[in-house]
């Protein structure tokens, strides 16, 4: 690609890539980049020593790509040796698994020179697999200088342009080891930035990503907590900046551990987690953690992985975290391991949420009638106590409780005996006389020789009759 020198009708627009062993997706990105429709642009590419044919491939190219091969320390500091050699007015960058759309780089020079005063525009994009499929789309949030600095959002950097003018001005010239969170802190401390409507980039979302490479997040963070320090402790930032410094810090650990759950590093978001919930002030990001712990719980918990499970609910205790139904979820795996006593504790904190919490009640119910007995664990054990329970309603006359009872036996042991029939009875009792007689078949169908469910389907049925009849003799009328 011949660039040419900047002009003020076509400024000099710089594309940088930092790859290494990427054989794979490099040609679908070289490809992208090389049929943008704008007329001057330099293709900066840094290899790091490639084995694997990425680099041939690249030379196979020619001067359409400025290239420099050699061995550098990752990913951060490739970025940064391409970023030495740009020429451009502007630059932006697209990385190997990554793709420009044909517009990207007009939009980006119609954008910077449309906002003047803005260091750096990003925009929106599509979410691919490795192959490049569009799986979704992603909006970013508008630029949030303090959001950004707590780490509550990130602008997609495949999206991105810079002002080269702006860029030079920050005194970043080498890697931090952050990843791009000190280039967006120094810019947005010193210059507006924008985000412009417009899907101009692609973004693979695969595991070898760098981005969910899991051993490197703590230290990232470890590295942004430095950038933060050092940007609050220059006497050249406003003040309202410098303000920020513990705030900012605070947002390490949840940010950490949002990034683990989003990446499926399980063990190491548990493990973080406490220190999240100590440190952090964003009670919408702790939400948020609590939902994804709780949902990995209840994944293992399907599996029969309790003691797994426990250990993602018993975390969540661990960090004051509430959320309903944590304590009932802990409760009945402890009640399924014999542990008798952490069980109703376990339910009691339970129903300080939810007092009509039922089965919290019935395990309460169950191990304090009982106490002497040595309890084996059973699936149903606790079905069937909320099924006494719900019987015992029904002979005191309260059916709408006892319905109540039996619709939630019905989600855990939709084939417990004698089930529907009670239900049945309670509909009866209440007057909704169709839901008793479907609940009737639906028995019959359990146990068909049911001499009791077959008189109470009979009666059920001589009194539809009977009012199906009435209703048409008054519609009649």
């Amino acid at each position: 690609m011949q660039a040419k020198s900047n002009n003020c009708e076509y400024p000099l627009v710089s594309v940088c890539s930092c790859v290494k062993n990427s054989v794979g997706p490099i040609k679908r990105s070289i490809e992208s980049v090389l049929a943008q429709d704008y007329p001057n642009i330099e293709f900066v590419v840094q290899d790091g020593a490639s084995t694997d044919g990425t680099l041939e491939i690249l030379k196979s190219y020619g001067d359409r790509i400025s290239l420099v091969s050699e061995p550098d320390s990752g990913p951060g500091d490739g970025f940064f040796r391409a970023l030495s050699r740009v020429r451009g007015e502007f630059f932006g960058s697209c990385l190997a698994d990554e793709e420009l759309l044909p517009h990207a780089v007009s939009w980006a020079v119609e954008n910077l020179m449309k906002y003047p005063e803005v260091a750096a525009i990003y925009g929106d994009h599509y979410i691919t697999d490795i192959d490049g499929n569009i799986t979704t789309k992603h909006i970013p949030k508008l630029w949030d200088f303090e959001k950004f600095l707590c780490s509550e959002f990130t602008p997609p950097f495949c999206t991105s342009f810079f002002r080269r003018s702006s860029y030079e001005a920050i005194d970043l010239r080498e890697y931090t080891g952050c990843g791009e969170f000190d280039l967006w802190i120094r810019l947005g401390a010193k210059f507006p930035i924008r985000h412009v409507t417009g899907l101009v980039a692609k973004y693979a979302v695969h595991p070898g990503e760098l981005s969910r490479q899991a051993n490197l997040k703590a230290d990232m963070m470890a590295a942004r907590k430095i950038a933060i320090e050092r940007l609050c402790s220059n006497p050249e930032t406003p003040e309202s900046i410098r303000l920020l410094q513990d705030k900012a810090i605070a947002g390490l650990s949840p940010c950490l551990v949002t990034v683990y759950c989003s990446i499926g590093a399980w063990d190491l978001a548990r493990q973080y987690a406490p220190e999240a919930f100590r440190k952090g002030r964003n009670q919408k990001r702790l939400d948020l953690i609590t939902e994804q712990l709780y949902k990995r719980g209840m994944e293992l918990r399907q599996k029969e992985q309790l003691d797994d499970a426990l250990e993602y609910f018993d975390t969540l205790v661990q960090c004051n975290a509430i959320r309903l139904n944590l304590n009932y979820q802990r409760a009945n795996i402890l009640f399924k391991s014999g542990r008798m006593k952490e069980a109703v504790k376990a339910s009691h904190e339970e129903l300080k949420l939810q007092p009509d919490h039922r089965w919290s009640k019935a395990i309460i119910r169950l191990v304090e009638t009982s106490p002497e007995r040595v309890w084996q664990p059973h699936q149903n054990r606790l079905a069937e106590e909320l099924f006494r329970m719900g019987v015992e309603f029904l002979r005191d006359v309260n059916p709408v409780e006892a319905v109540k009872h039996f619709d939630e036996v019905c989600s855990d042991c939709p084939r417990m005996p004698n089930l529907y029939y009670a239900m049945a009875t309670a509909h009866a009792q209440i007057g909704t006389l169709y839901t008793a007689r479907q609940a009737c078949e639906i028995e019959l169908k359990l146990q068909p020789e049911h001499d009791g469910v077959k008189k109470l389907l009979t009666t059920l049925n001589q009194a539809i009759n009977e009012f199906e009849q009435s209703d048409n003799r008054v519609t009649s009328r």
